[in-house]
């Protein structure tokens, strides 16, 4: 963090320790941070040379892009996605609305999001439920293809995904 106002008039901020980072395009979003002045700003962007709050990532844990959109998880199970030129919200049919903390894709047509109690997998049309334990809270998935996705949480929960289950 800096004291006042970096070289090109940006306030300073501070990330915590579930702080999430990812680019599109010419836009680097970051959820999790704290301004100098003290607003808790958890979505900002960076474009053009300019620092915006992002209203919309407020409550955002988790941050995934691909060089064609960009989906943000968080509290309440919430669910954004953005293709460069709007935010969407976007719900599980009949989903309860757990907290996310964790998001990863191998593609646009392949997102998964994990959190409490819960996996959830997107499919490029809908978010289904691939796994879920009660009591269990997954705090980061990560994969090298769809094929192949680890999960780690709590209790010392390491989960590998396979086509056929979890």
């Amino acid at each position: 963090t800096q004291d006042g106002r970096g070289a090109t008039g940006t306030p300073s901020f501070t990330l915590d320790r579930r702080s999430a980072i990812a680019h599109l395009g010419d836009e680097v979003f970051i959820v999790g941070a704290t301004a100098s002045h003290g607003e808790h700003a958890v979505g900002w962007s960076f474009a053009a040379s300019a620092l915006t709050t992002t209203p919309l990532l407020g409550g955002a844990a988790g941050l995934w892009s691909d060089s064609q959109q960009l989906f943000a998880v968080g509290l309440g199970g919430r669910i954004l996605h953005y293709d460069g030129h709007a935010w969407l919200e976007q719900v599980p049919r009949g989903a309860k609305r757990d907290d996310l903390w964790s998001v990863w894709g191998s593609g646009p047509a392949d997102v998964c999001a994990g959190g409490r109690g819960r996996i959830r997998r997107y499919d490029g049309r809908r978010w289904t439920t691939i796994y879920k334990r009660a009591g269990l809270s997954i705090s980061a998935i990560w994969g090298l293809a769809p094929d192949e996705i680890y999960a780690v949480g709590s209790e010392g929960t390491l989960l590998r995904y396979s086509p056929n289950r979890l």
